[in-house]
């Protein structure tokens, strides 16, 4: 009973999730203007893509931080907190297999770059509003 608990509290998550990631047009503050300055150089695309990860990454920093204050504020503290650190790891274990995987079909060129960095600032944000959905709970 428990278990069925915890998968119907993370389904609900998800879709608490899904309108706050509709409600952000732009992958990151300033991204947009940043791309179309960019020229479509990689080098300057890679560094738009740079600074969207950076501000996603703090936030999901952040959203943990308060996440694991949530736990601590449960019914079961060590609990929740260890299963907020096992998904976490293996959160980042996936982001950083599937980031190498979707370099393959354009494995070595340029493109196979921007697809990593544009898979992990999309997967680091939506990890960052799911994080910030489990610290309001």
């Amino acid at each position: 009973m428990p278990q069925l608990r915890l998968l119907l509290c993370c389904l609900a998550l998800l879709f608490l999730a899904a309108p706050a990631m509709a409600e952000e047009d732009e992958l990151a503050p300033g991204f947009d203007r940043c791309m179309e300055q960019s020229g479509g150089v990689t080098m300057e695309m890679m560094g738009c893509f740079q600074q969207a990860y950076d501000y996603w990454d703090a936030r999901l920093n952040a959203n943990y931080k308060k996440a694991r204050q949530a736990c601590q504020n449960s019914s079961d503290p060590k609990g929740w907190s260890d299963k907020l650190l096992k998904g976490q790891r293996a959160w980042v274990q996936y982001k950083e297999l599937f980031a190498d995987l979707v370099q393959l079909p354009n494995e070595g060129g340029s493109m196979a770059r921007l697809s990593a960095m544009s898979f992990l600032t999309g997967e680091t944000r939506k990890q960052a509003l799911l994080l910030e959905q489990l610290a309001i709970e």
